[in-house]
């Protein structure tokens, strides 16, 4: 299945001034095309004049997946009495052929039907040791009169290796060589999944030809040659770094520190990180485009998509109060995500099949096997990498989550600033990559900054900013629930690419695997917030609660909350219930929401100004939250105000990813619209750092 016409833009947060390419893929021999700001609905979007509006020249451009590694310059003239030794690690049985280290599809060594093979020109030698997946193999492939292929177990429970022997073999060759997979004259195919470590060639009459250190700069894409002979290697597509190799232990569990025991690299054959498709159109941002989100929208006979990207404020010039901090970080972690598909209660909660649920955008990215990090590679680990340089189908003005029946990410958060334009509220986007990059600068000149409604990833760079302009007076809004939760990282020279380590504790969707919690772009430790102490406890007074796909509830005002002194978060508001129907699970409190924990950070100045209470009583996240502080709260979401004192600016959090989902009910006017209308006006009325 091809889709009619999709792409995706090269780069996702642009300023005024600065150029962004468009990669197109269609079936058709031209598209049509035209620049247009976002909303809620594609029904809604405003055109936007530009010079690539018009009619363009289609080609169909192929997805290729799989992670390798490429000799970095081109190298010729290996000698042919070569011993080819490495370490094997098997991830996933493969009834296919996969490379392991080749050049070209008949040279060199391969894994087929769980055995080891080696090719040299027509001879084949074909190991009789079975290969375990998760088991480490010592291969040695030594070409002479005859060629030996060795393969020894390094687990002293299997029965000893194998010794097979030919006559006639041709070595591997420097062109096209390859670690996982082999060129086929267009591409590289057959990717490995499995772990490759301490790879080495030697000639028996030159000595060492390459020795490549796999423990060493763990957060490029080198893999450098120790034998000093020129032969780096360079990787492609992102396979997994900073992972165990054959002399762990388990006594180390942080790869700076012990390297020896992380010398391996872990590839799979559906990793992707950058299509690498062609530049099909660019478009410089003019310099008095307004902040927002756009899209290059692009259609066929047969179909039309948009092509998302996001425009940052401009140096210099006047700037609005309220600054939108748009989750790009969350909007990578689900895009593409299909984790949920195999849930056995999908068919009851959309009342269809599932692929009538989900879009033929969906259906085309699971057919190619594209990932989320929600999501497992074949061999059953989690999906650690996720980039914009490729289609992301679900990051969608309009997109519709079936599970929950209502938009979310980037679909969600074009309803808040829809709103925000409808009450008149002028406001910025900036994004976690300008956060990243330039932390709190990226703030500078703002009363206000917004959130997103599901900001769950952030880096640590983008907590130190929020955090930085709160002390210098900052307000801050937390719009939604499950946010800034889990640590993410990027690569230094690749800030498309993005790291998630899930680590070993809590409920997730998959844990790393024993020993590999830590990031190798950054070398931090991954998972949870909460376990470094910077749960979103102590910025924001709440953190993550729990989950329900069921209906939401409504929140009931406290008993603090008529206290003069936050009473005026509610004028206007009639009544203690806030029961606005919202778009997101029918009430405000609703999908993932927040809570107040003293033990997990909640400032002691905290006010809860109303509770959403929600069935059963405990649920997993209570309890894991229970086992770090020794107290099991309820299952409740709280609305929060954290008044500001010394410095530090106001903190008002929602508690909630429904929330937001209220906001244009009755065309803003609700209770839900009412109360954050009142807060934001406060906010935007008073504090801010000076730009």
């Amino acid at each position: 299945m091809e889709l009619p016409i999709t792409g995706y833009a090269k780069k996702l947060n642009v300023a005024p001034g600065e150029t962004v390419e468009f990669a197109v893929s269609t079936g058709s021999a031209g598209f049509e095309a035209r620049m247009v700001k976002l909303h809620r609905d594609p029904a809604l979007f405003e055109p936007i004049a530009s010079d690539v509006d018009g009619r363009h020249p289609g080609m169909l451009q192929p997805i290729r997946m799989g992670s390798h590694a490429v000799l970095a310059r081109p190298a010729s003239g290996w000698p042919a009495d070569l011993t080819l030794s490495l370490h094997l690690c098997p991830t996933a049985e493969s009834s296919e052929r996969q490379g392991i280290a080749t050049s070209g599809p008949d040279h060199g060594l391969f894994v087929e039907a769980g055995r080891l093979v080696g090719l040299g020109g027509g001879v084949e030698l074909r190991s009789g040791v079975p290969l375990r997946p998760n088991h480490w193999y010592r291969v040695v492939l030594a070409v002479g009169s005859p060629t030996r292929l060795e393969v020894t177990p390094l687990d002293d429970r299997e029965v000893g290796g194998s010794v097979e022997t030919a006559e006639d073999f041709q070595a591997i060759r420097a062109e096209d060589f390859r670690l996982s997979g082999w060129w086929d004259g267009e591409a590289t195919v057959g990717c490995l999944d499995g772990k490759i470590a301490r790879p080495a060639i030697r000639s028996a009459a030159r000595g060492p030809i390459a020795e490549w250190d796999m423990s060493r700069h763990l957060e490029t894409a080198r893999v450098v040659d120790a034998a000093g002979g020129g032969n780096e290697l360079r990787l492609v597509q992102h396979p997994r770094r900073a992972v165990t190799g054959p002399a762990w232990d388990g006594t180390a569990h942080d790869p700076r520190r012990q390297p020896s025991h992380y010398d391996a690299i872990a590839f799979h054959s559906d990793d992707l990180t950058d299509a690498g498709w062609a530049t099909t159109l660019a478009w410089t941002v003019p310099a008095t485009l307004a902040s927002g989100i756009y899209a290059l929208q692009i259609s066929t006979a047969e179909g039309s998509d948009h092509l998302p990207f996001l425009v940052t404020p401009g140096a210099g010039g006047p700037k609005p109060r309220c600054a939108f901090l748009a989750p790009t970080f969350s909007y990578l972690a689900y895009g593409n995500e299909r984790h949920w598909w195999d849930m056995p209660n999908v068919e009851a909660r959309t009342g269809k099949p599932l692929e009538q649920s989900v879009t033929a955008a969906e259906l085309w990215a699971a057919g190619h096997g594209m990932l989320s990090p929600y999501d497992r590679h074949r061999d059953g680990t989690g999906c650690t990498h996720a980039s914009w340089l490729h289609p992301i189908v679900n990051l969608r003005a309009g997109y519709h989550h079936p599970y929950i029946g209502g938009p979310h990410q980037l679909s969600a958060d074009l309803l808040i600033l829809d709103w925000l334009d409808s009450i008149g509220e002028l406001v910025d986007v900036v994004t976690d990559h300008d956060l990243h990059v330039r932390g709190a600068e990226a703030l500078q000149g703002y009363a206000v900054v917004m959130t997103g409604s599901h900001p769950e990833y952030v880096s640590a760079a983008v907590l130190d900013a929020l955090d930085a302009f709160n002390r210098q007076g900052g307000n801050l809004v937390y719009f939604g629930g499950n946010g800034f939760y889990c640590a993410v990282s990027t690569y230094p020279d690749e800030p498309q690419v993005m790291e998630l380590r899930r680590g070993h504790t809590g409920g997730s969707h998959w844990k790393s695997p024993p020993g590999e919690a830590h990031h190798a772009s950054t070398g931090e430790l991954g998972g949870k917030w909460k376990l470094r102490d910077r749960s979103a406890h102590r910025l924001f007074g709440v953190g993550t609660a729990s989950v329900t796909f069921d209906r939401g509830r409504p929140y009931v005002r406290t008993e603090a909350s008529h206290d003069p002194a936050h009473a005026w978060v509610f004028d206007g508001v009639e009544g203690d219930a806030i029961d606005t129907e919202s778009c997101v699970l029918g009430q405000p409190g609703g999908f993932e929401y927040d809570r107040m924990e003293p033990g997990l950070g909640t400032p002691a100045d905290a006010v809860c100004l109303a509770v959403a209470r929600f069935d059963p009583s405990v649920t997993e996240y209570l309890l894991d939250d229970w086992r770090w502080t020794g107290t099991l709260g309820e299952n409740r979401a709280d609305l929060v105000l954290i008044p500001g004192h010394g410095r530090r600016g106001d903190v008002f959090s929602v508690g909630s990813i429904a929330w937001t989902g209220c906001l244009l009910t009755d065309g803003g006017a609700n209770k839900v619209a009412t109360i954050t209308r009142n807060v934001l006006r406060r906010f935007a009325g008073r504090g801010g750092i000076d730009g």
